[in-house]
């Protein structure tokens, strides 16, 4: 009986044994995968601000293409409207002078 219980004892020893080594065994792979994942999450987050970045630039040249060509037809149009604003200033300028002249001597 004695020998039973030393028996028991050894394969308790060795179920303890083989159990310590399974823990650390998964507390390894643990601790890889864990560190597997926060690599691959670095990796990721790279990726994003990559993309993130060239979407943003796209962004930026096509909304300054945008506002350079409104700035270009407002200066057309700016441009236009002053160019008859002086043709007509040409044109009547003598008619508004008398025009003018006319009222401060009726007064």
């Amino acid at each position: 009986m004695v020998n039973n219980i030393n028996e028991v004892i050894a394969n308790l020893a060795k179920i303890d044994s083989a159990t310590s080594k399974i823990m650390e065994s998964t507390k390894k792979e643990q601790s890889a995968y864990s560190e597997e994942m926060r690599q691959k999450t670095i990796s990721f987050d790279r990726e994003l601000d990559a993309e993130v970045d060239k979407k943003v630039d796209a962004i930026r040249t096509e909304l300054f293409a945008s506002n350079q060509n409104l700035i270009d037809e407002y200066m057309e149009e700016s441009t236009e409207t002053h160019d008859k604003l002086d043709k007509l200033f040409t044109e009547k300028k003598d008619e508004w002078i008398d025009t003018i002249f006319n009222n401060i001597i009726k007064e």
